[in-house]
Parts: structure tokens; sequence; C-alpha cells
């Protein structure tokens, strides 16, 4: 068994080499995420209880009624994670129902029924079940949806899908748009493709960190599709939003899924051991360091988070081109680019001595050494 001291930021370097499948390290660091989680639910159960004399003792008799492995899916499911890790004690009121109400969804997957007269319908949390009450034929009727495997939802329907719009994306120049069922099966058949020519050195990453992928469609106002995107964020672990699938190609859609994998890795550690200095820091500090990768001017977190993920991608392509899994010239032009950013990268006098930040030594020395290893390649 893996020691907690393994699981800490310097682990990384060695997890994105892609080398072997860790699968014993992923193992250990669900296992340590999911001992932080059920203790932060109990916390919230607590906080719960003085706002609420019966809803607790609810949540406590339906989550008997579920198995444990069952239970730890959905507690990590990301919309409830979020609410466990990042609540605001001012929305208690509101967060206790809707803990309840996606406890009733997990159990009417099983029951295949629920109580109509206190839901119309259900979804679960990762958007890969949901069940309502058709009136005109007296009888349940649900659905599931697609999954990659081995238990990634691919959603283009939920509410989690639903909820991601302009307001959300902080976006007033482009239409946002959902997918209907009938362009919703080609999307899927695209990201399958994309995922078929890894195996289980990089793929055990992206099915340990994803939960469920989001497709939606970004358009000018004219319609005209932007270019493909993808994103993830920090109260959401293991949610990955997909943006213009159709728009991208296999190397786009393999490259963004494992982009937003790494985050939520990262997003985990920092949970487990924190690594990045506090938010305040960096909100101090602004968007005042441009990635050598993309010009974007970014926050100190998100730029430290940048090094780890275009290392992963330099050893993604690095594997790729290896193992002749895409085309050549592309993993090459990809290799170099991020080569090309790293040269770029110091450090001690663009971060620490610029901003008079302190970072940890450990996380120093693993950017040393990953910057070296991508430059001496």
């Amino acid at each position: 068994m893996l020691l907690q001291e393994n699981l800490t930021i310097k682990s990384v370097e060695e997890i994105l080499r892609f080398e072997t499948p860790a699968t014993g390290y992923y193992q250990a660091l669900t296992q340590a995420f999911r001992a932080r989680v059920r203790h932060k639910f109990d916390l919230l159960l607590d906080k719960i209880r003085q706002h609420s004399v019966t809803i607790p003792g609810q949540i406590q008799e339906k989550m008997e009624l579920l198995t444990s492995s069952e239970i730890e899916e959905w507690l990590l499911s990301p919309e409830l994670l979020g609410l466990i890790l990042h609540h605001s004690n001012d929305h208690l009121p509101q967060i206790a129902p809707f803990v309840l109400q996606t406890l009733e969804a997990e159990i009417a997957r099983n029951h295949k029924k629920f109580d109509t007269n206190q839901y119309q319908n259900l979804w679960t949390n990762n958007g890969d079940y949901f069940i309502y009450f058709d009136a005109q034929k007296q009888a349940f009727q649900d659905y599931e949806a697609p999954k990659f495997a081995p238990a990634i939802t691919f959603d283009f329907l939920s509410p989690a899908c639903l909820q991601v719009n302009n307001k959300t994306l902080d976006d007033d120049t482009h239409l946002i748009q959902n997918y209907a069922f009938d362009q919703a099966g080609s999307l899927y058949e695209q990201i399958q493709q994309a995922l078929e020519p890894i195996d289980d050195r990089v793929a055990t990453l992206i099915e340990q960190m994803t939960k469920m992928i989001i497709v939606k469609r970004q358009t000018t106002q004219e319609e005209v599709a932007t270019k493909f995107w993808s994103a993830t964020h920090s109260h959401f672990i293991g949610k990955i939003l997909l943006v213009n699938t159709e728009e991208g190609s296999d190397e786009d859609i393999i490259d963004g899924l494992v982009h937003e994998a790494i985050h939520s890795l990262l997003y985990i550690i920092e949970e487990l051991h924190p690594w990045m200095p506090a938010e305040k820091v960096s909100e101090a500090i602004g968007n005042e360091i441009c990635s050598p990768w993309t010009n974007n001017l970014l926050p100190l977190r998100a730029f430290l988070h940048a090094l780890f993920v275009w290392y992963g991608l330099f050893n993604l392509w690095r594997f790729a081109l290896e193992n002749q899994l895409y085309r050549a010239e592309d993993a090459q032009q990809r290799m170099e680019k991020i080569k090309q950013g790293y040269a770029q990268v110091n450090i001690r006098r663009d971060i620490i001595e610029k901003f008079e930040v302190d970072l940890q030594a450990e996380l120093v020395t693993t950017i040393d050494r990953m910057q070296a290893y991508i430059l001496d390649f």
C-alpha cells in the first residue's frame, strides 16, 4: 500500500510520465480522497442539523438503503462533491433538500420507482440516470446515459449539462447551445474513437479522474461554430466540458481529455496535501503571469497547474509518437510547442522573486525536474 507521503505533488512527476498504468497509485489516491470527502460530508451533516430537525435523519435513513460502494460513488459525483468541499453556510437550507433528492435518485435507480407525491422526476448527480412517471401510461419511464468504460457518463441532457450556459461560462459574446439526441450519437462515437488508440498507461488517468463528460456547442451570434476547447472547474472535480467536439480531431479530443484529467488529479492532491499558495495570495497577484503556451494571462494557482498539465501533455505525445498512436506530425508539433514554452519558464525569477511569494521547496524541485526532463529530451 502506498503511504500518504507518496500522494503529494512530487508524485505527479512520475505518474505523468505514463511509463506504467499506475493502477496502485490511483487506487491509493482515491481511497484517501474518499475518506477525506466522507469526513467533510459528516461535517456538512452536522451543520445541516443546525437548520433542520428532520432532513439529516432522513438522509441517514436513505443512505442505509444503498451499498457502501454506491454511497462512495454518490459522494464523489461532481455536483455533490462541489457542495461538500466548497459550500457556503448561507446556503445550507437549500443544500439539505438537494442532498436528500440526489439520494432519492440513487435509490430510484435501484428500484425503478419513486414517491410521485414528492417528486415529478429524478436525475442522478452524475447525469447517468433519469426517471419520471408517465401519467398517460401510468408507468415509470427511465433513461440511462451512455458511458465510456468503465464508468464515465456521456452527458448532453442532464441538469448539470443544461446549467452550462452563457452565464455560468461568463460569455456574453457567443451562443451556448445543447445538442439534440440525433446529434449526440455521433459525438459519442467521435470521443470513443479518440480514446481507442491509448492503452492503460494513459487511459487509467482519464478513467480514474473523470466522472462525466459534458458536451456543448458554442457558436458566434451568426451561428458559426467556434473551435474545439475543453474545461474543468476546481469545484466540480471529475466533470469535463468538451465544446464543439465535432470541430476537433482525435488528437484535439484526447489532448483535451488528458488535459482536464490532470487538473482533476491536481485538485485532489491539493485537497489531500495542499501544495499551492492560498487563494488569497493568488488573488492578490491577479492575472499577471503570462502562459508561455497560450499567451493568456493567468493567476498564480492556474499557472502552477499549467506547469503540470503541459508536462503531462508532453509525455502524452511522446508516448503517442513512440507507439505510433496518432498522427506523428501532430504529436511532434505539440511536443515542440510545449518544449518551447518550458524554455521560457523561470520559476524563481518570474514567480518567487517578482511577486515575492513563497513556494514549497518540494514544489520548486519538482518543477525543476519536469523542466529539465522536457528540455533535455
